[in-house]
């Protein structure tokens, strides 16, 4: 699939429902490039930095998909630090943002905004989408605004790294990519070092978006876009053996979209998005990694709808997420199961309640680790 025009006219009726109106192939711009031949030669990643800024440990990376911002905030006062931008081309899809502790920044983007002719297409407006296209995997500095490639697509539409989304920084070091390459049938999951070295650990048939690797296990979030649905997929590194851990809910019940770490190490926490926002299914969960059950633990409703990031982050048994509807970074409490704190994120995000698409979003959030570096 060289781009988004391939995935079928099931999915293409799917993502004009999902990712609203503004959905377009862009079939007739009177495109006369060769792209296997490579990308435009004015495609480059280019950013923004506030070099002055200076990383805090027990802060918030916040990533803001709408601008392509990457803003630390402070959760005890809720203070906005601005840190850096991402793009690639006319614009592309930031995803993720870790800081490790030397005070480099890991970051994921794919995708392409794009017509086939390299132009922004006339009446543009927000995504006019074009994935399984272009990815990479970046190591920022604010402090003396580097950019360094670890990793990218070479050829368009070709090769594992291609739309890597949710990763993370293993014990070892290297990082573990989750690459959903495009919204179609078959993703992959590999281990790249810093070096650029990569090595797939797994290939699936589903759309992995998020994974968490834990005690020899990958535990995959498995995004059903053709159904508004999802599924948890256990993974034994040691045996090979994959298995749907939690089934799909059932058709609109909302994309399972990411998984990550709990306060207790028995548990995950999973993240559950339906656009578009109509009947109420998105929220946030607990899984219970022995006995496989689920607890609904932030619940969305047609009265009160809710959007949640793709993945958040805990500190001192705080969950600290992204709440794009009403445009806020919430804290809460895992142990007294209820709302801890929230931080009022629309003097960034737009000073007004509700979503243009769902693409406009508190992407993620991490926590910078403790004992930060600033190289």
């Amino acid at each position: 699939m060289k781009d988004i025009e391939n995935f079928g006219k099931d999915l293409s009726d799917f993502l004009r429902g999902f990712l609203g109106e503004s959905y377009n192939n862009y079939e007739s711009d009177g495109d006369s490039i060769d792209y296997s031949k490579g990308f435009p030669k004015d495609y480059e990643i280019w950013g923004d930095f506030n070099n002055a800024a200076v990383l805090q440990s027990g802060h918030l990376l916040v990533v803001h998909l709408t601008t392509n911002r990457c803003y630390m905030v402070n959760p005890e006062n809720g203070e906005v630090t601005f840190l850096f931008s991402l793009n690639w081309g006319p614009k592309t899809f930031f995803w993720r943002a870790i800081a490790n502790p030397n005070g480099n920044i890991y970051c994921t983007v794919s995708g392409t905004i794009s017509s086939m002719s390299g132009k922004i297409p006339p009446g543009y407006h927000a995504p006019g989408a074009k994935f399984r296209y272009w990815g990479a995997i970046l190591e920022v500095n604010v402090r003396d605004g580097s950019i360094k490639v670890i990793g990218e697509t070479k050829v368009p539409g070709k090769g594992e790294i291609l739309d890597p989304h949710g990763f993370q920084i293993l014990k070892n070091g290297n990082l573990l990519i989750c690459d959903y390459q495009g919204f179609g049938s078959g993703g992959c999951i590999y281990e790249l070092d810093l070096h650029g070295n990569l090595e797939v650990i797994h290939r699936t048939g589903s759309t992995p978006v998020n994974a968490f690797f834990d005690d020899g296990i990958i535990w995959i979030a498995n995004a059903k876009m053709d159904t508004n649905d999802g599924e948890i997929i256990k993974f034994d590194t040691n045996t090979g053996k994959e298995e749907v851990f939690v089934p799909a809910r059932g058709f609109d019940e909302g994309c399972v979209v990411g998984i990550s770490a709990s306060n207790n190490s028995n548990e995950l926490i999973l993240y559950r998005c339906a656009w578009p926002n109509l009947n109420g299914k998105s929220g946030i969960s607990i899984l219970n990694k022995e006995s496989g059950i689920v607890e609904d633990i932030i619940e969305s409703s047609v009265e009160d709808p809710m959007f949640p990031n793709t993945t958040g982050a805990v500190k001192d048994n705080i969950l600290w997420y992204g709440e794009c509807v009403k445009k806020e970074i919430i804290g809460f409490d895992l142990k007294k199961r209820k709302i801890h704190k929230k931080i009022d994120f629309k003097n960034i995000a737009g000073g007004w309640n509700g979503m243009i698409d769902s693409y406009d979003s508190i992407e993620s959030i991490s926590i910078i680790p403790s004992k930060i570096g600033q190289i």
